[in-house]
């Protein structure tokens, strides 16, 4: 756990806009949109995220990747 705490932080540190899940996807790979929750139609997340979160009765959409990482943590792609 202390390694995953630290390996957090340096990526914070890297890419403080990133969100704070590491996932990065290739082509293909399955990502959901929370389309009640998302800024924008960019924001996805991977299934971890995705089903840690509350999205029961909002309107959502499991789709394939082109590449990118998940966007679960950043507050520029989410409505609290």
């Amino acid at each position: 756990l202390e390694e995953a705490l630290l390996r957090e932080g340096q990526l914070k540190d890297q890419q403080p806009k990133a969100g704070v899940c590491p996932n990065q996807w290739r082509s293909q790979e399955v990502a959901f949109r929370c389309l009640d929750c998302e800024l924008d139609n960019n924001c996805v997340q991977c299934g971890d995220c995705f089903f840690k979160a509350n999205h029961e009765g909002h309107e959502v959409q499991m789709i394939r990747t082109v590449g990118g990482s998940c966007d679960c943590g950043d507050p520029a792609s989410w409505d609290p």
